[in-house]
């Protein structure tokens, strides 16, 4: 851009009359847009005021002439320039020869926001730079350009905030958030319509990233075949516009894949406005570093491995047996929602029907083997569970208390090891006395011991029930290391066993259901920054969950408190709402900001010192202003300025606001520049001072780039 000096012929330091042009010839005004053959350059000015104006080139596009621009680069700015604050003649002011500018002002690299931008979305860390640049391409032109659940805002991807969507977008637009977890993989709606449930989300091995940005996951850019499908799941839920959702079954482990939503031709396919921004990656060296915009999680899921007594002991006369009673209260548990949110699985011990955890054995090894994976208690699951429970205890003796107890913190132990975002408790019930465990001998300390261990080192939390006959000693030690107590009901009458066992797994449910929230990498995250959005029914826009300092400042609103003030691994959302979404089961709970880093406002400033020494009785008076940038939506560039006598006198005077540039307004050129003479209250004066503010996004996720600016001014007659 070219800011201009004249030396103007009247006295009041102002441009002559419209008709008063003295010997300047007055410019002719722009060239009228007419047809012309493509590519064709022709000269031309623009008009800027009485005595300045902008001369250039106009080039043929499209069929008419473009606008009046830069010789050299159309309407752009120039690449090379002189040193910042080197004043030359204006290079594109025909109007006035008498012209000076600090033109071209280029920094060595574009001024932007302090910080580094957050990579990508989650971000992920240790995800190979080829994904990152295939999957947020820079100066990105459209949404297929911009995987990891972002969108392209003024060239640039940025992430979707908490329930944005395209709300005139005619149909579902599906994408998938950067992979934080192997157990769940987060897609999200951000087009106008609901996305119905039983949408595939297929998992790719082999696949190149260059396919991101395609419509066509197994295929490659030039029709090749690309990877193959590794795993398939589908979406559980209904997305609405603005939403997310967790989808589980899905194997993304132990390599690098490419996950992509709704395929076209799989079961469950919808039409989208768009199917080229459906990708996210998983990488088995790759992390959540922090959550850039937001993150959906679930209540911290709970997983319960329980270990059933079935010794013939268990068939007490009389009637309910010790078994039957037990069994029932199993099954009702089973049935009720209390047990819908926890992830269940359970083995038997005895010596009963070729079981290989019994006191012949007494191996680890052999009971810490669970015939099924844990899962959450409904359909299919529950009637698995209902039919490892025959009608009546096998029969047999014995009792293998230190094998079975060590069998179940294994069990418990290599569940939490492999799944830290869970919360893994363990449930001991029976009804055997001390003397029976002889052939596997041991104390009650040397029996629970590996549920210490496993609650000091890992969580593990294990509770026992004590049923008429057990001993008490033993099991309430067994409970007391795993950081719980134990429930006695070694003298509740048959009658009532049924009842008794039921209100015992009822308030074990109610202690491990608790309302902890995961926090994704928590080592990189900001704790000051964390907030959390609860989505009822998992739908957008949510209410906002405040933060408290600790669980004794929970009153009766919604608020949270994280489990350490520093470095938080879990938040915790206060007793009133958490009873509210433990009775959600579709409640969603979005963890917002966090993010350690991402970009902050950083201002510059520059000083300018007019020579008007060439020019005889002539004096400093500034002009003229543009500057050329790229803006994300939520980002601004504000610009002020201050003038003095000197340089060294500038700090002692007041700046004035000169004007804040946005999305809209990233580019104004030299041909119709900003007026700095009306804006300064004291224009002429020899030094000026450029303060440049650039204000990221509010996430702090995106910067503006300002590339180049141009200072004109005047050399004007003393009076």
């Amino acid at each position: 851009m070219s800011f201009i000096i004249a030396l103007f012929a009247c006295g009041d330091g102002r441009p002559p009359a419209a008709d008063d042009w003295g010997d300047l010839a007055k410019p002719p005004d722009p060239t009228p847009l007419q047809p012309c053959v493509e590519g064709a350059v022709q000269p031309c000015k623009v008009s800027i005021d009485a005595k300045n104006c902008f001369s250039g080139e106009q080039v043929c596009r499209g069929g008419s002439w473009g606008e009046c621009g830069r010789s050299q680069f159309g309407t752009g700015f120039k690449t090379k320039a002189a040193a910042l604050g080197t004043q030359g003649a204006c290079t594109h002011n025909s109007c006035n020869p008498n012209c000076q500018a600090f033109e071209d002002e280029v920094p060595p690299s574009p001024l932007q926001a302090a910080g580094s931008a957050p990579t990508p979305g989650g971000p992920v860390e240790g995800l190979p730079q080829s994904y990152i640049d295939a999957g947020l391409r820079a100066s990105c032109t459209n949404d297929n350009q911009c995987q990891f659940d972002h969108h392209c805002s003024s060239g640039t991807c940025v992430p979707w905030g908490t329930g944005e969507f395209v709300n005139t977008a005619p149909n579902a637009d599906l994408t998938v958030q950067p992979i934080c977890d192997p157990d769940a993989i987060t897609v999200c709606n951000r087009g106008g319509v609901a996305a119905p449930p039983g949408v595939s989300v297929i998992v790719v091995s082999g696949a190149s990233e260059s396919t991101m940005g395609s419509c066509s996951p197994l295929t490659l850019p030039d029709g090749g075949p690309g990877g193959t499908v590794h795993s398939t799941c589908t979406t559980g839920q209904a997305i609405p516009p603005g939403g997310c959702r967790q989808v589980t079954g899905c194997n993304v482990t132990g390599g690098t894949y490419l996950v992509y939503a709704n395929p076209s031709g799989m079961p469950g396919s919808v039409t989208e406005t768009s199917c080229g921004n459906n990708y996210s990656v998983a990488y088995n060296d790759a992390e959540c570093k922090c959550l850039a915009t937001s993150v959906t999680q679930a209540l911290r899921p709970v997983t319960m491995f329980m270990m059933l007594d079935n010794s013939g002991s268990m068939n007490t006369t009389p009637a309910p047996s010790l078994w039957t009673s037990t069994k029932n209260a199993l099954e009702s548990f089973f049935d009720s929602t209390q047990s819908n949110p926890i992830n269940f699985t359970m083995r038997q011990y005895g010596t009963h029907g070729g079981s290989n955890c019994n006191d012949s054995s007494c191996s680890t090894a052999n009971c810490s083997n669970f015939a099924t994976t844990p899962s959450p208690l409904v359909g299919a699951h529950i009637a698995t569970m209902k039919g490892m429970l025959p009608n009546s205890a096998p029969g047999g003796a014995g009792t293998p208390h230190r094998a079975a107890v060590a069998g179940l913190a294994k069990a418990a132990s290599d569940w939490q090891t492999a799944h830290p975002d869970h919360k893994t408790v363990a449930v001991y019930i029976s009804d055997g006395a001390a003397t029976t465990y002889a052939n596997c001998g041991g104390t009650n300390t040397d029996i629970n011991g590996p549920v210490g261990t496993a609650y000091t080192t890992l969580g593990v939390e294990t509770y026992t029930i004590a049923m008429p006959g057990a001993s008490v000693s033993l099991l309430n030690s067994i409970a007391t290391a795993g950081g719980t107590t134990s429930f006695n009901l070694t003298t509740v009458p048959a009658a009532n066993l049924n009842t008794a066992v039921t209100n015992a797994l009822s308030s074990i449910a109610d202690a491990v259901l608790t309302c902890d929230v995961p926090i994704p990498n928590p080592a990189a995250v900001d704790p000051d920054d964390v907030g959390a959005v609860y989505l009822p029914n998992g739908n957008p826009p949510g209410s906002t969950i405040n933060k408290v300092g600790n669980a004794a400042a929970c009153t009766s609103g919604n608020q949270f408190y994280l489990d350490n003030p520093t470095t938080p691994s879990n938040l915790t959302i206060c007793p009133s709402t958490c009873s509210t979404i433990q009775g959600d089961p579709n409640a969603i709970i979005e963890i917002t900001g966090g993010c350690a880093g991402g970009y902050t406002p950083q201002t510059f400033t520059y000083e300018y010192e007019g020579d008007c020494s060439a020019y005889t009785g002539a004096a400093v008076e500034w002009m003229f202003f543009s500057y050329d940038s790229t803006i994300p939506d939520d980002a601004n560039i504000v610009f002020r300025a201050r003038t003095a006598d000197t340089i060294a006198d500038l700090s002692a005077e007041a700046y004035a606001s000169l004007t804040t540039a946005t999305n809209a307004t990233e580019v104004v050129p030299p041909s119709a520049p900003f007026d700095l003479n009306a804006a300064l209250p004291n224009p002429q004066r020899n030094a000026l001072q450029l303060e440049i503010t650039i204000n990221p996004t509010s996430n702090g996720a995106a910067t503006p780039s300002l590339t180049s600016w141009d200072i004109q001014f005047s050399c004007t007659p003393n009076e």
